[in-house]
């Protein structure tokens, strides 16, 4: 997983944002088979570093997610690590979108 933080002095802790920007990776992994950021390099030869930085994520139209999980993976991949959520808030999302049945897949058979 390709992450966007640096161990810089800017008061964050790298590691709980690095664990939610590969939270999302991770997410976007199992529904769609490959990396977030593997689209650009295979479509157009562009560099995973430089899609990661200016966050250049394609999401497949030929599947059935509901815009509540696209909307939950595109939570999580904030470039800005001050912009990124915690995981506290990462769980209340994930509560109010399971509440609102917006999170289920649509029309899929799983037979």
């Amino acid at each position: 997983v390709v992450s966007t933080q640096s161990t810089g002095s800017s008061g964050i802790n790298a590691e709980y944002g690095v664990d939610i920007w590969s939270l999302g990776c991770t997410l976007y992994n199992m529904a769609f088979l490959r990396s977030p950021f593997e689209w650009i390099t295979t479509e157009q030869g562009g560099s995973i570093a430089l899609a990661v930085m200016n966050r250049h994520i394609k999401y497949p139209t030929d599947v059935n997610y509901s815009k509540g999980l696209i909307d939950f993976i595109e939570f999580m991949l904030q470039v800005d690590p001050e912009k990124r959520p915690d995981i506290d808030t990462v769980i209340q999302k994930l509560d109010m979108l399971e509440s609102n049945s917006s999170f289920a897949l649509e029309n899929v058979d799983f037979h």
